[in-house]
């Protein structure tokens, strides 16, 4: 029997990530990919001699055969009538018939894991317009889609991960596409769209664009080395060029953590020949440099302009994990940069949380504990003669009645009063009738002693 699920998506540029929360542990899981992984790439790759569509890994697996057709910018032209892909065996398929067909083989993937997608939040840049956001609800599915920005997600997930935080957070993401601006706060959620910014090539800001800046740096770097001619032959093979690409995306990654790397890849050409070239990771920040300072000022202009008051920047997508990024942001405002360790995880955690608290039912109380300690009775007034009966108390007012203990074991000669009958005093002890005659003994006697003692004086 399938698992019916409240799914949280991360249509990432580079990545799509989905998760729920258990209902028993009220804890996020990730759903794992064929590879074992959280993460499936946002590519799908449509065979051109048989009648089969691939998505994720395996999709990425055919990126530069002749064979395929290999797509993996649905997701930016989701709204784009002109493009289309057209294959022998069928008709064109347009950038929401991939990404519906993306979605589909993830429902499938899914349900071959014995999860069945009932709902689900699937997040959205920042400045997504309205008619994009339709697009991509449509392309989901299903018949129950939300959708929230990615910034707003992941902070929402930081709070529930950590319930005890009360700072206001400035979430900055930056992931392969966009970056996106959200200031979050336990009052509140704000998502505002701000004025996406672009280069004077046209380029937005986004991760991928990083990318293209290195790789036409490898480009020209190799070209000046006096490889030219065979590099040019070699960018001609789709497979060449694209696994140039993906070395420089590596390379991208890894200088995050070093100060040099190299690209190194043989020659489809010449195959003999292997390209090699050391990139610093100084180079690649002067590479990057002016879509850090568009950043810098977007940052900026989002905290004065709309007069918000952060305590800590919290940064998530993969692109702030390069250094420069962070230095730039904590010299820029002044404010500590937090590195989440769920950084890449956050968007999609966030959207599960919300898909949850949407959709899920709210957690039965527990049963309560039988091993408890009882509560500690009120103590009984000592047991006392009451040789004359005692006046009625006066009754209790009936708005507040007071609780009555336990009567204790009475003694035969003595009755125990209602409580609170006995006066707050302190009650001498029991006399028997046998100790009674024996004062009255000892006082005649005390008296005839006096007599003696007086009758002696005068004598």
């Amino acid at each position: 029997m399938k698992k019916e699920i409240y799914v949280g998506i991360d249509f990432g540029t580079t990545n799509t990530m989905l998760s729920y929360v258990n209902e028993q542990s009220r804890r996020v899981e990730a759903i794992r990919m064929k590879d074992r992984s959280d993460y499936a790439p946002s590519c799908i790759a449509l065979s051109k001699k048989e009648d089969r569509i691939v998505f994720g890994v395996e999709a990425d697996e055919y990126n530069g055969n002749r064979d395929w057709e290999f797509r993996d910018d649905f997701k930016k032209e989701l709204c784009d009538h002109k493009y289309s892909v057209s294959i022998p065996y069928g008709e064109k398929f347009t950038p929401h018939d991939l990404a519906r067909t993306y979605f589909k083989l993830l429902r499938e993937y899914c349900e071959s894991q014995d999860f069945l997608i009932k709902k689900a939040v699937i997040t959205c840049p920042v400045n997504a317009k309205d008619a994009w956001q339709e697009k991509l609800k449509s392309a989901v599915g299903i018949d129950d889609v939300v959708v929230v920005s990615e910034s707003t997600a992941a902070g929402y997930a930081f709070f529930k991960e950590n319930p005890h935080t009360r700072d206001n957070i400035l979430v900055v993401d930056w992931g392969g596409g966009t970056l996106d601006l959200s200031f979050i706060s336990k009052q509140h959620i704000l998502a505002l769209r701000h004025p996406q910014k672009r280069l004077e090539s046209g380029l937005p800001i986004g991760g991928e664009d990083f990318n293209i800046l290195l790789y036409r740096h490898i480009e020209d770097a190799l070209s000046a080395q006096g490889y030219g001619d065979l590099l040019q032959q070699d960018l001609a093979s789709p497979a060449w060029h694209n696994k140039a690409l993906k070395k420089t995306r590596a390379i991208k990654e890894q200088l995050s953590s070093r100060a040099v790397d190299s690209f190194t890849q043989s020659s489809a050409v010449d195959p003999s020949f292997t390209y090699s070239l050391e990139i610093a990771r100084d180079t690649f920040e002067q590479l990057i440099s002016d879509i850090l300072e568009e950043a810098e000022k977007l940052v900026l202009h989002f905290i004065q302009d709309n007069q918000l008051k952060p305590d800590f920047i919290l940064l998530v997508g993969g692109s702030c994990r390069i250094p420069a990024v962070k230095k730039m942001l904590a010299k820029a405002t002044g404010l500590e940069c937090v590195h989440w360790d769920k950084a890449l995880d956050a968007i999609s955690y966030g959207a599960a949380y919300i898909a949850a608290d949407k959709w899920l039912p709210a957690p039965q109380s527990p049963a309560p504990d039988l091993q408890a300690p009882a509560p500690k009775p009120e103590p009984l007034p000592a047991a006392a003669p009451i040789p004359t009966p005692a006046p009625a108390p006066e009754p209790a007012p009936q708005a507040e009645p007071h609780p009555q203990p336990a009567a204790a074991p009475q003694r035969p000669s003595l009755s125990l009063p209602p409580f609170p009958a006995v006066p707050a005093q302190r009650l001498s002890p029991p006399v028997s009738r046998a100790g009674m005659l024996l004062r009255q003994l000892l006082l005649i006697l005390a008296l005839v002693a006096a007599c003696f003692v007086i009758s002696s004086l005068f004598a």
